[in-house]
């Protein structure tokens, strides 16, 4: 929500989640893959339904999509870390 109003409400905002909050509705919950444990996503600035086809439809076989698995990674462990040795990230 921050975020999104900082953007002056202009640019949509998708937060996902491995674990649910307090009072998380049961409309947020995504399965990925083959997994039996859901992500949760919340949105503004978009329809919650919007935003769970964007990251079911990531790349990645498992639950957590492979960008975001990658962008987890560097904010971790800094740049020359980011990528796994196989990993192929196409802009």
């Amino acid at each position: 929500m921050h975020l999104w109003l900082s953007l002056a409400k202009r640019i949509p905002v998708i937060g996902v989640a491995k674990s649910n909050f307090r009072g998380t509705p049961e409309e947020a919950k995504l399965y990925r893959g083959n997994s039996r444990r859901p992500l949760f996503i919340s949105c503004m600035g978009l329809p919650l339904d919007e935003a769970q086809n964007y990251i079911a439809r990531m790349h990645g076989e498992y639950r957590i999509p492979t960008l975001l698995k990658s962008a987890d990674r560097l904010s971790r462990t800094g740049v020359q870390d980011a990528r796994a040795p196989n990993a192929r990230i196409h802009l």
